[in-house]
């Protein structure tokens, strides 16, 4: 049976390589063949009220559709 047609966004503050992302995209992936991840390029747990003011933020393309982003979430 094809997947319905949807696009996912999957995302945390705990780093992009993250075993919860892993989990949370195998997932999304199971339901969708639009899946895109943007996730902290390191763990950013509790900076919740945080913001990136000092240093411009920079998305990095790891592969397509998956992206670590430099600052705060």
């Amino acid at each position: 049976m094809p997947k319905p047609v949807r696009r996912i966004l999957v995302t945390n503050d705990d780093g992009i390589d993250a075993p919860g992302l892993v989990s949370a995209v195998k997932i999304a992936k199971a339901l969708s063949d639009d899946v895109w991840i943007f996730a902290p390029a390191e763990e950013m747990s509790g900076a919740s009220h945080s913001l990136s003011l000092s240093k411009p933020m920079r998305v990095v393309e790891i592969e397509p559709k998956r992206y670590a982003v430099t600052g705060t979430p």
